[in-house]
């Protein structure tokens, strides 16, 4: 996957402090494993270490850098429980670098010939199952990356001389008007033009909102934030988790029906925000203020069982990968009106995708263009990596035009001709 850096706001809640982190994300390697005339492909090998024992749901990563270039790492989502100082390899990570998004392949060539690269960034690590990771309202660890570390080349100076090779023949092909290569950079750049002046202003950033009591009566303040498109003037697609997130998540759904948290009711809210504007409370749309109404919301649960303590509860819970998991909304104010998606009509049930572009709002308050493979299987849009919470309810969209919108982490649902 790549990723491009665009405009945005975004809350975030953290440990206060390097002294006080449970936990530790070093990155050990970077393998070239495979060369092609148009792209590179890497594997990059991580561990974590813990200082006391927790549960690991997810690592996440943002703002990453190899050497000079920006790239994006899939999250790795792997339920894990570590003892105090434990140290344990994660699985390789797949990053693919196109060559067609580089300006010039001098910052790649470098790190290649040097054979090592400067990884710097942000690793988020999620903590803890159940209510562990709401309790205090610390649901993460935000733990800085920057480490100089070895190149690995399959075929030792032989391997790295083709490599290096590879990346000049491709430079002169980037710079030869009219090459293959050079007409792909050119509708690159057509395309990420377009898409900034056409899509990005049909975003919403949106924020749902509510609060859970404990029995000790100590309130839990909990945000959940995902993004949304314009389908009219005045119209506008979140995913359905939106409306009730305690639905979705089974841990906290338990938690509620065994009593070991309640709702405050008069805590609910939904905010909205176009995307080029921050996101300050005082100034959102809200359904509190009347400034936004549902006009859909999803109706269909499916019955799951978790265990709690020593018991199986039986739970009603809403799916995030079902073509059920939208919501309609409506701003009720005619200076809201904004420009709407477009579409081109319904792909063909086994279409598959070079690439496709969606969107997530990282925590540092920027809103990405996330790149990656994708296949179209019944009415399903699967994704060839994966994704976090942060790109829920983005637009996917290929050169055509929107064709799907994310529900989770690998999937998201094609484009309903009418909503």
């Amino acid at each position: 996957m790549t990723m491009v850096a665009l405009a945005g706001t975004a809350m975030a809640s953290q440990l206060p402090g390097p002294q006080t982190r449970p936990v530790e994300v070093s990155i050990d390697t970077v393998t070239l494993a495979d060369v092609s005339s148009d792209r590179f492909r890497f594997d990059v090998q991580s561990h974590v270490t813990s200082t006391r024992s927790l549960k690991i749901k997810q690592v996440r990563f943002a703002h990453m850098r190899l050497g000079r270039l920006p790239v994006y790492l899939s999250p790795l989502r792997q339920s894990l429980t570590l003892d105090k100082g434990d140290s344990l390899t994660l699985p390789p990570i797949p990053l693919t670098i196109y060559f067609r998004d580089l300006d010039s392949l001098e910052p790649l060539e470098e790190v290649v010939r040097d054979q090592k690269a400067v990884v710097e960034g942000n690793a988020r690590v999620d903590l803890g199952l159940g209510l562990e990771r709401i309790l205090g309202g610390v649901a993460h660890v935000d733990v800085p990356v920057k480490v100089t570390i070895p190149m690995e080349i399959p075929g030792g100076v032989v391997g790295q001389a083709a490599a290096l090779a590879t990346l000049g023949a491709a430079q002169i092909a980037l710079d030869l008007g009219g090459s293959p290569l050079n007409l792909l950079r050119q509708s690159q750049r057509a395309w990420e033009s377009e898409m900034r002046t056409r899509y990005i202003p049909t975003l919403v950033v949106a924020e749902s909102r509510y609060a859970l009591r404990l029995p000790n009566n100590q309130r839990v303040d909990v945000a959940v934030r995902g993004l949304g498109f314009r389908i009219s003037a005045d119209r506008f697609v979140l995913i359905g988790e939106m409306v009730e997130p305690w639905k979705y998540d089974a841990d906290v759904a338990a938690a509620i029906q065994t009593g070991e948290a309640s709702l405050v009711e008069d805590a609910r809210d939904l905010l909205v925000w176009p995307s080029r504007e921050a996101t300050n409370a005082n100034t959102a749309r809200s359904l509190s203020r009347g400034t936004i109404q549902f006009d859909h919301t999803p109706a269909k649960t499916e019955s799951t069982r978790v265990v709690v303590g020593n018991r199986d509860v039986k739970l009603q819970i809403f799916r995030r990968d079902s073509d059920a998991n939208y919501a309609v909304l409506r701003f009720t104010r005619p200076e809201d009106k904004g420009p709407a998606i477009y579409s081109p009509g319904p792909s063909e049930p086994s279409q598959s995708w070079d690439r496709v572009t969606l969107f997530r709002v990282d925590d540092a308050g920027n809103l990405e263009s996330v790149l990656t493979p994708a296949h179209r299987q019944d009415n399903r849009i699967l994704l060839d990596d994966h994704v976090d919470d942060h790109a829920f309810g983005s637009l996917l969209l290929s050169q055509q035009g929107a064709v799907g919108m994310v529900q989770e982490e690998t999937s998201g649902m094609v484009l309903r001709t009418a909503w």
